[in-house]
């Protein structure tokens, strides 16, 4: 009977010939978007915290999408690795 195909790494690189001839509408990597509950989260720091940082310009401000606020990932991780190292 057929046995199925496990994982291995030359699988993996038979997979990606196989798509080789798939050309993607756009070329320009995607913009990542991530809300405030995210945001926190991966920074480890309140709402409150991070508008305040936005209200100060240390962050960008976020996107409107809707009913919802949504930052471009790329643009706060450029805005914190820009932020003076704390000293103390």
């Amino acid at each position: 009977g057929d046995v199925p195909r496990r994982w291995k790494p030359e699988n993996r690189l038979a997979i990606h010939e196989e798509q080789a001839s798939y050309t993607p509408f756009f070329t320009a990597s995607p913009t990542v978007l991530i809300g405030y509950r995210d945001l926190c989260s991966l920074l480890g720091v309140s709402r409150r915290h991070l508008q305040r940082m936005v209200l100060r310009d240390e962050l960008p401000k976020p996107r409107s999408m809707g009913k919802r606020r949504l930052f471009v990932l790329a643009e706060v991780m450029t805005a914190i690795a820009s932020l003076p190292p704390n000293d103390n």
